[in-house]
């Protein structure tokens, strides 16, 4: 009997061995993520191109055997403005709208122990996004999942985890210019006659509400130069339809959409009777500030 019961325990250990061998489970691959700086954006609204830059992240083999390494981005809360990664040849590792089951993973290939491999990866924030002014943060999980000879079956704990905080910076941005003529232009009027009118639209471009205001060189009067000033011509502005008085602050108004808002200025000539004969002019400046 105790021969029989001795050789019933060797067989049983015959069959545990052989069901380890060879070599232990495949994905028995022990790895470290050594994150690099986080990505960081100083994002313009205005700039019709999308704002782009690449990052690494280091890993590094800790097991006693050569073992790959995929690294898998994952972003946690819901996102407060669209972003992408992607690996340098295109593909989506993370971002809004991008289930994180069918997204791409970083691969090292074939790690030796203690050796450390740089993966690249390019934070992409897509033109276009009217965002206020404010400090953004898209906090993103990563996984680091380790093995050798094969993928690890479903439910394997990661070789390691980190986070990295995607952050983008918006700051005011205010821009006004004249349709067609940059920042500045003439209207000449040629021969004065009165009522005459001639038009420039003014684009505003803003991230937050805004306000304009407008100055006149000669208090909203055409003028003769030295030492004539004193023969003037008046003059009246309208400001999409509605007439203002120079000195005059207009708005405030909200946000625009990237392609600005579209002011049509008028100019109307006053009074040209009795007047000295001669040049008169005069200098309009509309500026840009934060509504308050």
């Amino acid at each position: 009997m105790r021969m029989r019961v001795s050789r019933r325990v060797a067989f049983a250990l015959l069959v545990s061995a052989a069901c380890l061998a060879p070599g232990g489970p495949v994905w028995a691959c022990a790895g470290r993520i050594v994150a690099g700086p986080d990505p960081a954006a100083d994002y313009n609204p205005f700039d019709p191109v999308d704002h782009s830059r690449q990052y690494t992240i280091t890993v590094e083999n800790i097991s006693a055997q050569d073992c790959t390494y995929e690294l898998a981005f994952e972003p946690l809360g819901a996102a407060s403005f669209d972003f992408q990664i992607r690996s340098e040849a295109g593909a989506v590792l993370a971002g809004t709208g991008i289930d994180p089951a069918i997204a791409a993973r970083l691969s090292t290939g074939i790690l030796a122990p203690d050796q450390s491999y740089s993966l690249d990866y390019v934070a992409i924030i897509p033109a276009g996004q009217m965002l206020a002014p404010a400090n953004y943060d898209q906090p993103l999980t990563l996984t680091l999942a380790g093995f050798a000879g094969g993928p690890p079956p479903p439910g394997t704990p990661p070789s390691d985890t980190g986070q990295l905080t995607l952050a983008c910076l918006v700051q005011q941005h205010l821009g006004v210019n004249i349709a067609g003529a940059g920042t500045a232009t003439t209207i000449d009027f040629g021969e004065l006659d009165e009522g005459e009118n001639q038009r420039v639209v003014i684009e505003a471009r803003s991230n937050l509400d805004f306000r304009l205001e407008a100055f006149s060189a000669n208090g909203g009067a055409l003028a003769m130069q030295a030492p004539y000033q004193q023969w003037r011509i008046p003059y009246t502005v309208s400001l999409n339809g509605g007439v203002v008085a120079l000195p005059a602050q207009i708005g405030p108004f909200g946000e625009t959409t990237i392609a600005g808002h579209a002011l049509e200025v008028m100019v109307t000539i006053g009074d040209v009777s009795a007047k000295r004969a001669g040049l008169y002019t005069d200098e309009i400046t509309i500026e840009i500030r934060p509504a308050m």
